[in-house]
């Protein structure tokens, strides 16, 4: 898989959501690459032969490929949970 080939979109477009730059838009997006490392360790256990499945070098791989695939997709899982936070600061 040639990840140079996925699009890069940026994060949000919607005015009503916070921009690129501030600490809820840069958690959220930080989120999203953990959920989609997790679903990339998921889908890859048991393919790796031997001791690969096990190496530290995998994780960072599965690591690297979520990062690729949330900066250059829009996937809208930072943007949902922007909105379903309101927008703000969410915490109290």
């Amino acid at each position: 898989m040639d990840l140079r080939t996925i699009p890069a979109n940026g994060l949000t477009a919607d005015p009503t959501l916070p921009q690129r730059g501030t600490p809820m838009m840069r958690a959220a997006a930080e989120f999203e690459r953990m959920v989609l490392g997790q679903l990339l360790r998921d889908l890859t256990a048991g393919t790796l032969p031997g001791d690969a499945a096990t190496s530290p070098f995998a994780s960072l791989l599965q690591d690297a490929y979520a990062a690729a695939i949330a900066d250059r997709s829009d996937l809208g899982i930072a943007e949902s949970l922007l909105a379903r936070l309101g927008g703000t600061g969410g915490g109290r």
